[in-house]
């Protein structure tokens, strides 16, 4: 099965987006009225993908682990986290995506 991706002048920019999840979920469930039915399905979603960023952390994958960066589910890799460092995300990242050097920098 073949996934779309976006792309800009050719170049496939699908792996050079990041979500941070976490304020995600939050603006889901805090800025629309009538969401209250979904706290806790998105509640059980955040706690699975905890886990799923736990697992991928012990699995030591590159691009598994650039995923969770890119998710910002690593406190290092949430801009809004204490012990975020932008560096080293975005060195796992390129680590993981060579061809992304020029959207996530050096």
């Amino acid at each position: 099965m073949r996934t779309k991706t976006a792309s800009s002048k050719g170049k496939n920019i699908s792996n050079g987006w990041k979500v941070n999840t976490v304020s995600l979920l939050k603006e889901i469930l805090n800025n629309n009225p009538g969401m209250g039915t979904m706290s806790q399905p998105i509640q059980i979603f955040a706690n699975i993908l905890y886990e799923v960023a736990t697992r991928a952390n012990e699995l030591q994958d590159p691009k598994l682990t650039a995923l969770m960066c890119r998710l910002c589910l690593f406190e290092e890799s949430d801009p809004y986290s204490p012990n975020y460092d932008g560096a080293l995300t975005n060195k796992v990242i390129n680590n993981a995506y060579p061809e992304l050097k020029e959207v996530f920098g050096a």
